[in-house]
């Protein structure tokens, strides 16, 4: 769906959550800046900023934080069960 929303009004645990979807459908994990492009575009905006930027490595942040993802490699990947 179309997002008209800006970056400072979207949450971010919404932001984990979409990142978490992201990497569910993703076999080998992703860099922390792969991981940040796809959900950026997930998100309809064109580019990243600053703002922007800062945003999805704080979501980033909060999905290792609460122990949802893994780093292995240099990659984010989904916790295995």
């Amino acid at each position: 769906m179309p997002n008209n929303r800006n970056i400072n009004h979207i949450s971010i645990e919404e932001i984990a959550e979409a990142m978490y979807i992201i990497l569910s459908n993703c076999t080998g994990g992703l860099s922390r800046n792969d991981l940040n492009a796809e959900t950026t575009k997930v998100y309809g905006f064109k580019r990243s900023g600053q703002n922007i930027t800062a945003k999805m490595n704080d979501a980033c942040d909060f999905l290792i934080a609460q122990g949802k993802v893994i780093i292995m490699d240099e990659k984010i990947r989904k916790k295995e069960l």
